[in-house]
């Protein structure tokens, strides 16, 4: 049974309204949640600006400022990052190759994928790539 992660319908439908907004680029952003829960919780979503270099319909990269802002806020507090989302607007629900290749151990990655002719969420997964494995595997969206 895959991994749980729990995320609020409020925070589903900002990273809908950001993949929407976006279009017809990724959008991309941090997860935060609070500290010590199995399983992860997101609490909030922090929008970051994609800064892929390139084709930004096809790739990401979060603003450097942003994580590192989000990074120093998060050092003392009860919240951390559990998380990194971006979205697809192509429609395709799996990570990439460049998505593996850019992910950090033990995280979650929500996609959001786009169906972009019609403007609307096609549907939302998360994956993880567990720790002593080097691929991802499916993680169990749960919304409260």
């Amino acid at each position: 049974m895959p991994r749980p992660l729990i995320i609020p319908r409020s925070v589903l439908d900002g990273l809908s309204a950001h993949a929407l907004e976006a279009l017809p680029e990724e959008c991309c952003g941090v997860l935060l949640g609070p500290t010590r829960t199995d399983p992860p919780r997101v609490a909030q979503m922090v929008r970051a600006e994609n800064i892929a270099e390139g084709d930004r319909t096809t790739a990401y990269q979060i603003d450097w400022q942003t994580l590192f802002a989000v990074t120093k806020a998060t050092r003392n507090s009860e919240e951390r990052i559990v998380g990194f989302y971006h979205s697809h607007p192509d429609g395709s629900r799996s990570p990439s190759a460049r998505d593996l290749a850019d992910a950090w151990i033990d995280f979650s990655y929500v996609i959001v994928s786009v169906d972009a002719s019609a403007r609307s969420v096609s549907r939302v997964t998360s994956w993880r790539i567990p720790p002593g494995t080097n691929r991802f595997e499916e993680e169990q969206i749960v919304v409260p």
